[in-house]
């Protein structure tokens, strides 16, 4: 049976990228930092594939040779604090031998609250690891149902008065169900890639839905933009219409 080991499983994109290799029966081995895996966990069942575990334990021996989902896209966009990092950089440092490649999962932005410096100096470490099959993947707005409360869409829902504060990236947004399937499917070509939705216009609309959005709640703040030039783009189809994805997400 393939093998996958996901950091920062318990995130919003980790989560899900879990119950998208279950459903393509993977052993999976969910890494976070947290001391359990949490109420999400319920979701998972009895699932026999998935086994849960801290960042500072090591790897077991069942899990030599599995692929790595180094999952920054949920530290950066989930402004988790500095400690994580330094779990994540500890594991990979500890394990490196047992990865048959790695997948370094990225947000397309990084918010005026995200550090460059901070992911410049983990991606400098990750390439002084020398871990053998090495790619990015990365990806824009992410909505679904457990979206955190850093994105305006959340806000929104949530009535929050953060008006001046979210992760978004306006050029492009796509169901986290529909985006770990990509990630998933589209990884095992071991290149990296940039993830967007088919539907070009796909944030501004599914903005538009939210009853609460004024005119100007949709404005674009200063972002720093970290796609790599001439980075391969792959289209992702929704299953669920905009309408039905927030609605899921409306639901607690």
């Amino acid at each position: 049976m393939e093998k996958a080991i996901v950091t920062g499983a318990m995130g919003f994109l980790g989560f899900e990228l879990c119950l998208a290799m279950l459903e393509e029966g993977l052993e999976v081995l969910a890494a976070d930092s947290a001391n359990a895996a949490g109420d999400r966990w319920l979701e998972v069942g009895r699932n026999s594939n998935i086994t849960y575990q801290h960042l500072d334990q090591e790897v077991p021996e069942e899990a030599a040779k599995a692929s790595v989902f180094i999952n920054l896209y949920d530290y950066f966009t989930e402004r988790k604090r500095s400690k994580t990092l330094k779990d994540i950089s500890s594991f990979i440092e500890k394990n490196k031998k047992s990865f048959k490649e790695a997948a370094v999962l990225l947000p397309t932005v990084l918010s005026n609250r995200s550090g460059e410096t901070e992911l410049s100096d983990f991606l400098q470490f990750l390439e002084e690891q020398d871990i053998t099959n090495q790619y990015s993947i990365y990806l824009p707005t992410l909505f679904g149902s457990g979206q955190p409360e850093t994105f305006l869409f959340q806000q929104l829902l949530s009535k929050s008065d953060k008006e001046d504060d979210f992760v978004d990236d306006p050029r492009s947004a796509i169901y986290v169900k529909d985006a770990a399937q990509a990630v998933l499917h589209n990884g095992r070509s071991l290149e990296s890639i940039l993830l967007l939705s088919d539907d070009h216009d796909s944030w501004k609309k599914s903005l538009s839905l939210l009853e609460q959005a004024g005119p100007d709640r949709g404005e674009v703040q200063n972002y720093i933009d970290i796609i790599p030039q001439k980075l391969k783009h792959v289209g992702v189809k929704a299953s669920l219409s905009f309408e039905e994805v927030l609605e899921l997400q409306r639901k607690p």
